[in-house]
């Protein structure tokens, strides 16, 4: 799959890494393998990446959304609206009905309990809690597929670049995790743990120092749900309020002067250990995942998924951007993938 691709010129490394984590997250989250990396004209598969995919007018759309309501947005003569909304509505369906026959299968009296205890993807374990209707379980499907597909997919991308562009940086990290991990032709007869995965200071170092330079989703926004104030500033109920990731996480005032350079030493302590703070004196220094009761749920899950797909990545090929620097830069509607693809000679290395 990708070790023929690497054969190419150039390869766009973002659609791989849209694929993998789909299948993961098709897997983990829904008991359903899409199987994207062999099959990516499946219909679903198309749909979802066509909201996703970066776009002048769907990112107009998008800031529309947030100043005037559905009703005037659908008014304009534009077809936009209409083509997002029709997508909208066959990735329900698509949700709804996996959800409906979820349901069915874990209630169906010939199929056995071994077989519906095997179940343990989140959907299943949704439907077994019998706290949702069908409804709600296709909304929930399609929040996993954006939390647990799209954030890993885009931030996997910015690590190949950021690899790409230091590679004295990406020599060393290959250097651990080859001395580290067994390779991925031995899996059969070996056991890589999450203990294992953590305990890697530069794996470690370099997915956190991506995380912050290029949040996943750099702006969201909150409603006062009453009265308060930010330091001397009211802010009323009913007041949408922005909050940037994207300028916290590179602010000098918290990360110091080289706050926009790529260090991913700053993760590592004096000793050698990872570190989780990069530095920083608060967790509110980076917002990456948000924080308080309505952070992002699916972090862990994230964080454990990047760390292991970049460790695989690395530990195979090297990578070496083939457009110029500005070429590479993010846009998208919701989330920050790159604008024009990420483009790289991909090269396989034996030996591991």
């Amino acid at each position: 799959m990708l070790g023929d691709a690497a054969k190419e010129p150039e390869v766009e490394l973002g659609v791989w890494c849209t694929r993998v984590t789909l299948d993961i997250i098709g897997i983990a989250g829904l008991g359903q393998d899409f199987n994207s990396l062999k099959n990516p004209e499946d219909e679903f598969v198309r749909q979802y990446n066509d909201v996703l995919e970066p776009d002048y007018q769907k990112a107009l759309f998008f800031g529309l959304s947030l100043m005037f309501s559905a009703s005037v947005i659908r008014a304009l003569p534009w077809d936009i609206p209409r083509h997002l909304n029709q997508i909208s509505e066959n990735l329900h369906k698509f949700g709804k009905n996996l959800s409906r026959d979820r349901r069915q299968e874990l209630a169906t009296p010939s199929v056995s309990d071994t077989d519906k205890e095997k179940r343990k993807d989140i959907l299943s374990l949704l439907v077994k809690s019998n706290d949702f209707t069908d409804t709600e379980l296709a909304n929930q499907v399609l929040t996993m597929m954006a939390a647990g597909h799209e954030t890993t997919s885009s931030t996997l991308s910015w690590c190949a670049y950021l690899l790409a562009t230091h590679p004295q940086i990406q020599s060393q990290l290959r250097d651990e995790i080859r001395a580290t991990l067994p390779s991925p032709n031995d899996l059969a007869t070996s056991t890589i743990t999450a203990t294992t995965i953590d305990a890697m200071p530069l794996l470690n170092a370099v997915c956190n120092e991506t995380t912050r330079l290029y949040p996943t989703v750099p702006v969201t926004s909150r409603v006062a749900i009453r009265d308060t104030h930010l330091g001397s500033q009211l802010v009323p109920s009913g007041t949408l309020l922005f909050i940037v990731p994207w300028a916290v996480n590179r602010l000098q005032a918290y990360w110091g002067k080289d706050a926009m350079e790529f260090r991913p030493e700053r993760w590592i302590n004096a000793d050698g250990t990872p570190n989780n703070t990069g530095g920083a004196s608060s967790n509110y220094s980076i917002m990456t995942f948000l924080h308080g009761p309505r952070s992002c749920i699916g972090q862990g899950f994230a964080r454990a998924e990047l760390k292991c797909l970049l460790a695989a990545l690395v530990g195979r090929y090297t990578f070496e951007l083939t457009r110029e620097g500005k070429t590479y830069y993010p846009a998208g509607m919701v989330t920050s993938k790159p604008a024009n693809g990420m483009w790289m000679k991909v090269e396989e290395i034996e030996g591991w």
